[in-house]
């Protein structure tokens, strides 16, 4: 596809989720979608802020999606106290508070994983991506890198019941996907409100993240069908194809509205079921507090990093050493450092 375009050919749609698309921005592949667009899809009448946000970048917007889900982490309320924010520090100073026979994450955590999950929303506080400089020999970086090898290995648990272990205290947070309504209002009830949604823990604080779901569509700067690719790529965002969304919330914000309004309101034909652990839910109308505390998670939430493979490769291969006792953290957070802006280097060049 990458000959096709270098010819002036190629497909009038893209799917952006198979493709780097911040290579295929930079290198005007893919329109702004805001110069095809009329009034009303402009930025606050159709799109949520936080999908709009997804692939907005500086004042333009290079694609659309119909849903998206929230990808966060929970713990009870009571286990992590009012201070607790997520950050490398505050995990640190958790993990070193626990009983032995409780584990900060699910059993099946290890350092790697660990390092993955605080580099999602942290990656890009260490790389400008505009100026092609990075900065992972800084003290910052070092820490997240020794507190992730002082994870201990995972164990896989067969039919490791995980609600049961947070309930229960055998570990302390858990990652979770709230894709409806129902199930952040299960997930409030089976821990009886003791929640506290953490979002993805990172170096200085944490977040929730926003994933899309449904395909996730641009344009061609090349198409000799502007108009008609177009009309066939904001179709994801109408009113008609959006009242029929049902994998996870739409991205439309006027639907997204009905839907939290739904969710409010008594309705006695509910028989839905969920399941969390041993617990049966039969989703019931949301309290006020709970529709704000949605509210607030869905605006909170920021599109992950840009992982791209070969930048998680380096940084894989180097800590693995950190990670077998054979390196310093410093040393590897310097090895790293020269790697990945060799890396940056290499990329701008070509």
């Amino acid at each position: 596809m990458n000959s096709d375009y270098a010819a002036g050919q190629g497909p009038d749609i893209l799917e952006l989720s198979a493709i780097p698309t911040d290579a295929y921005i930079a290198k005007g592949i893919l329109i702004d979608l805001y110069s095809l667009a009329r009034e009303e899809y402009e930025e606050q009448s159709i799109l949520s802020s936080n999908a709009l946000s997804y692939y907005k970048r500086n004042e333009a917007l290079y694609g659309i999606f119909p849903g998206f889900f929230i990808r966060t982490t929970i713990g009870k309320a009571s286990a992590l106290g009012t201070d607790f924010a997520g950050s490398v520090s505050d995990l640190q100073a958790l993990f070193c508070s626990l009983p032995k026979e409780t584990t900060l994450f699910p059993s099946y955590y290890d350092p790697e994983i660990v390092l993955n999950r605080l580099l999602t929303l942290e990656l890009d506080s260490y790389i400008n991506w505009e100026s092609g400089r990075c900065r992972f020999d800084s003290p910052e970086f070092a820490e997240l890198l020794s507190f992730a090898a002082a994870y201990p290995q995972g164990v896989i648990v067969p039919g490791e019941d995980l609600y049961a272990g947070l309930a229960e205290n055998r570990h302390i947070l858990q990652p979770f996907d709230i894709n409806s309504t129902g199930l952040f209002l299960g997930l409030q009830a089976y821990l009886c409100g003791d929640i506290s949604y953490v979002g993805y823990p990172a170096g200085a604080g944490s977040a929730p993240l926003l994933q899309p779901t449904g395909p996730q569509l641009g344009i061609s700067s090349k198409s000799a069908h502007l108009q008609g690719a177009w009309e066939f790529v904001v179709s994801l965002l109408s009113e008609e194809y959006q009242e029929n969304w049902s994998v996870g919330f739409p991205a439309r914000q006027s639907q997204l509205e009905q839907v939290l309004k739904r969710a409010a309101k008594d309705d006695p034909t509910r028989s839905e079921r969920l399941y969390f652990s041993t617990f049966e839910y039969v989703i019931q109308a949301a309290a006020q507090e709970e529709i704000l505390a949605l509210r607030r998670l869905i605006e909170e939430a920021r599109p992950p990093v840009r992982w791209e493979a070969e930048l998680k490769r380096i940084i894989g291969e180097e800590a693995g050493a950190l990670f077998a006792g054979q390196k310093a953290a410093e040393e590897v957070a310097r090895i790293i450092q020269n790697r990945v802006q060799l890396f940056l280097d290499e990329r701008s060049s070509s």
